[in-house]
């Protein structure tokens, strides 16, 4: 992945408010963010390739779509970049998900933001650093590889040679044979390669020789006087062949990692003169030649171009260089473990936290440690499994206990073996003051709205009551029946109330806890001729505050209209109240078997007020009804939950 002036990331959030707050966090640190609703959305942009992404933050859970981590795997098929997973969840079996799609980490939404940055640019260095390695590897691999076909090819070379020289005057035939072999072999060799024999003639000069300098054999075999150097460096000068009989020192000053391993000689030097003068970093290897008897009738040398693996070293360097810089003065505490858990690295920050010399914490077992759960999480990270701690941790290199919080991610070689892995730690005093401070203040509220429900119940009752008297003080029936029905409305909504107040969520509740004591409630407080039976039948599923509200008004004036207008005190008075919810679809069965409801009466042109609140009740859920008529009245209202 190329470099940028700025990081492109790719947020996966379903959850807008949170994607809009953490993307404001990240472009507030100097990252260029784009936001992705889905996996497939985010998918889709990758495959798109129009925005180049150089990390993608990924939730994990994503609503109804596919989720974090098969997002994640199609992603890497499509491009190789690092994939840092932000969620709420920290069950095992949900991060090991996410290490089996090639996580660069792992971070517990609602984390500080110092961890999320720390976390997202730790990912970009180990992503770069693997790439580094693994090129730098392949070209040391072919390198090696191709060293030993050379050293082999040369070795076959000089034998050759001695040979030839050694038969020259008897075997003619046999040598001119022989010499063509040993220039093919020369020619065709992939290094550049040269010989000279005794008297500074050159000997050998072979193809990839003339690629290298331009000079075709024919001029430059049997040239001596040192001409054999210009095309190197432009003026006449030593090559390191020149130094096999002696005068180390005097190379030096010639040519870089100068050894000397018997009567071979390597080095490396920068030739200006080579491809046309624009110079190229070459690796050197010289060694003598010698004939069948071991008299010395020369010397050859190979030379291969070595600027592209210069330029990898530097630029590797320059990326060890900056890792350095970023690990050094992270704002968090960082460290770098082996297999076995000892510590072979840690920060400056770190070693502020514990409070103890670097010099104690190198080489610490951290899977002895004291406190078990910390050995535990560094176990975990060994295992492949990325561990956590928080808590209070006492040094056992320094008098200091420290609040912290602490994640161990394992570092995994292509074939998933353990190479260690990285700790992060946080100090968290000043969190833990402040959660105290939070807790104090939860109570004041917990202790104000309990307060204030106390204070809304008594106002609701107080507004009941008002009605109900005023109610009785009416000689009107009509206007006493209306206070009446207002009463029974307000005590409707005070049970309505009281149980969303009492639900862990007041946002939502379920439809069985909320329905059965609201028609005990309801039934209970409305006067009536003769006893009523109730059956309450309700599914368990949750439904939402804003429904539940109108339900339990619309269920009250049905209540209500049944107690008052469908029990003649004839037969025995039942209602039943009745839900189900299928796929999205709540379907709500309210009966009575009294009197029935007339024909003349529905929901669309009755004059009374109960009916068109019930009609327009049921529109605020977006809903339908229907009346069903023969023993008793029975109304069927279908929405969605």
């Amino acid at each position: 992945m190329g470099y940028r002036i700025r990081k492109t990331i790719l947020l996966v959030e379903d959850e807008f408010l949170i994607a809009l707050a953490t993307q404001r966090q990240l472009e507030r640190e100097g990252y260029r963010v784009i936001h992705a609703m889905s996996g497939e959305t985010a998918l889709e942009t990758i495959r798109n390739g129009g925005e180049p992404v150089d990390l993608v933050l990924m939730d994990i859970d994503l609503g109804a779509g596919m989720d974090g981590t098969d997002a994640a795997a199609l992603m890497l098929e499509v491009f190789d970049m690092p994939i840092l997973f932000l969620s709420s969840h920290t069950e095992k079996e949900i991060v090991q998900r996410t290490e089996a799609v090639g996580s660069y980490g792992y971070v517990v939404k609602n984390s500080s933001f110092t961890v999320l940055d720390a976390s997202i640019k730790m990912a970009f260095k180990l992503f770069e650093a693997r790439l580094s390695l693994k090129a730098k590897s392949m070209e040391m691999e072919a390198a090696y590889e191709e060293m030993q076909v050379s050293n082999e090819e040369l070795e076959s070379a000089n034998r050759e040679l001695v040979e030839y020289q050694q038969n020259l005057f008897d075997r003619e035939a046999a040598l001119r044979n022989s010499e063509r072999r040993l220039r093919d072999i020369i020619d065709f060799l992939p290094d550049a390669t040269l010989a000279v024999d005794n008297s500074g003639m050159v000997i050998v000069w072979n193809k990839a020789m003339e690629d290298m300098t331009g000079i075709p054999a024919a001029e430059m075999l049997g040239k001596g006087n040192g001409d054999y150097t210009l095309p190197f460096y432009g003026v006449r000068r030593k090559l390191l062949m020149d130094y096999l009989s002696g005068g180390d020192g005097e190379a030096v000053t010639d040519y870089t990692n100068l050894l000397r391993q018997g009567e071979t000689l390597s080095a490396e030097a920068f030739c200006g003169s080579l491809y046309g003068s624009q110079g190229a970093s070459v690796f050197i290897k010289a060694s003598p030649l010698h004939d069948h008897d071991g008299a010395l009738i020369g010397a050859i040398e190979s030379i291969r171009d070595i600027s592209e693996k210069k330029q990898a070293d530097d630029a590797l360097r320059a990326s060890e260089r900056k890792f350095r810089l970023v690990f050094d003065n992270a704002p968090l505490g960082l460290l770098h473990f082996d297999v076995y858990g000892k510590i072979i690295i840690c920060n400056d920050r770190f070693v502020n936290i514990v409070g103890s010399a670097r010099e104690r914490l190198v080489g610490l077992d951290m899977t002895r440690l004291p406190e078990a759960r910390l050995a535990a999480a560094v176990t975990s990270a060994l295992s492949g499994v990325p561990g956590s701690f928080e808590g209070e941790y006492r040094s056992v290199t320094a008098d200091k206990i420290t609040p912290v919080r602490v994640l161990f991610t394992p570092i995994l070689d292509d074939n998933g073996a353990s190479l260690g892995g990285v700790g992060i730690i946080e100090d968290i005093s000043e969190r833990r003051m402040a959660e105290v401070s939070i807790d104090e203040l939860l109570r004041d509220k917990e202790t104000l709205l309990k307060e204030t429900h106390h204070r809304v119940k008594n106002n609701m009752g107080v507004i009941h009551g008002l009605l109900m008297m005023q109610a009785g003080a009416q000689d009107d029936a009509t206007v006493r029946n209306v206070l009446n029905d207002a009463a029974g409305r307000v005590q409707s909504m005070t049970v309505l109330y009281d149980r969303l107040y009492r639900s862990e969520n007041y946002r939502s509740l379920g439809m069985r806890e909320f329905l059965t004591p609201l028609v005990a409630e309801i039934v209970r407080v409305l006067p009536s001729a003769q006893p009523v039976r109730t059956t309450v039948s309700a599914g368990d599923f949750i439904v939402s505050e804003k429904i539940l509200s109108s339900l339990g008004i619309l269920v009250n004036e049905l209540i209500t209209n049944s107690v008052k207008y469908a029990f003649d005190g004839g037969q025995d008075a039942w209602i039943t109240v009745t839900t189900v919810k299928n796929d999205d679809t709540v379907t709500l069965e309210y009966a009575d078997n009294g009197v029935g409801l007339p024909e003349s009466i529905s929901i669309e042109n009755s004059t009374g007020f109960g009916m068109q609140l019930i009609g327009m009740l049921v529109a605020q859920v977006k809903g339908s009804i229907r009346i069903e008529r023969g023993s008793g009245t029975r109304f069927i209202i279908e929405f969605d939950a």
